[in-house]
């Protein structure tokens, strides 16, 4: 987690975690944009090149790096984390294995596609059910505000299974929709029993505090993302006056400007 919870669902998860509150507190210091890092974007190198990115434990493993003219330190959040695997019951798909099933069979994965097609660049996978839906999912998705956007008035399953063919379709959000939806009717919809449908299972006894990083070497134009994995309640005052150090020293650059 990444930025301060906001609503139940965020609530959720960090009790789940079993973070500290002083974990979650840190999360209020953070900048208001915070989804970039290493493994994501640009921030995926990892031939040890000094635009690489480096993955520490410990912020003792950081060192900390000197802050200098070939180490700039421009970004920064902290974000809670727990080491977890993917549930081995379900293959992290967080279903229950007959929901799974119904699920895999909305794309027609069950069995050889029958392609229907419309003209030479546009078919569909006839055995799909997303192209066969009932009243119970077009109602479901309707009352959802699904539909309102393509439809002035409550469609037929008719009209919505030729949109789907024909249009742009169903997204990942319909798709879930539908299958809570004729799963429930066909009494199978569920979750997985073992991970409670997160699709993931937890490793660690509790949460980590972590501290990510947005390094720059200006005089060899590189940038790197950093991940220290752990930092401690005991050395958060220190790692706190790193990153007012690094924040004088952006300010000072811009000083001379009026």
């Amino acid at each position: 987690m990444r930025s301060y919870p906001q609503d139940d669902e965020d609530k959720k998860e960090i009790e789940r975690m079993n973070a500290y509150d002083w974990m979650i507190e840190c999360l209020k210091m953070n900048p208001d944009y915070v989804y970039w890092g290493p493994y994501e974007d640009y921030m995926t190198d990892e031939k040890g090149q000094w635009s690489s990115r480096q993955i520490f434990e410990t912020w003792g493993d950081f060192g900390p790096w000197e802050l200098d003219e070939l180490n700039e330190i421009v970004n920064f959040y902290f974000k809670v984390d727990r080491e977890a695997e993917n549930c081995k019951a379900c293959g992290a798909c967080g279903f229950n294995p007959e929901t799974y099933k119904l699920s895999q069979n909305w794309y027609g994965f069950d069995g050889e596609p029958d392609w229907v097609y419309l003209d030479a660049n546009l078919r569909y996978n006839n055995n799909a059910w997303q192209y066969h839906l009932t009243d119970i999912e077009v109602d479901a998705l309707w009352e959802a505000g699904r539909l309102c956007y393509n439809f002035e008035e409550k469609p037929t399953p008719n009209q919505v299974n030729k949109w789907a063919k024909t249009g742009i379709g169903h997204d990942g959000i319909n798709h879930h929709i539908c299958l809570q939806a004729r799963g429930e009717h066909l009494g199978i919809y569920g979750l997985c029993s073992h991970c409670e449908g997160e699709g993931s299972v937890y490793t660690e006894p509790e949460a980590k505090l972590g501290l990510v990083l947005w390094i720059l070497h200006p005089r060899k134009g590189c940038s790197r993302g950093i991940h220290i994995k752990e930092i401690t309640q005991e050395q958060l005052p220190e790692v706190i006056k790193y990153l007012q150090a690094a924040a004088e020293r952006n300010a000072e650059r811009f000083l001379k400007l009026k």
